[in-house]
């Protein structure tokens, strides 16, 4: 469950979520502090670039894990 808020009222509910969005302009210390992600203005189409960003992010760290990985099981046959 995601939450986005700014005020003081929503720090509860923003440190809860499973992902907590807080609004920079405008917004209260104690909501920007429990949040997971605090945007610097209220523009909202950032969040779908966050959510890209994100997902193109871990498809890099899974296939350099699976590199790493076979690196690990292809070496004893490199050897000999």
């Amino acid at each position: 469950m995601a939450v986005l808020g700014y005020g003081v009222n929503d720090a509860l509910a923003l440190a809860k979520a499973q992902v907590g969005i807080a609004m920079r302009s405008g917004g209260a210390e104690a909501a920007l502090l429990a949040a997971d992600i605090t945007l610097a203005d209220n523009d909202l189409q950032k969040l779908l670039f966050v959510r890209q960003l994100s997902r193109q992010t871990r498809q890099v760290i899974e296939q350099n894990y699976w590199i790493a990985v076979s690196t690990i099981f292809l070496e004893p046959c490199l050897l000999w």
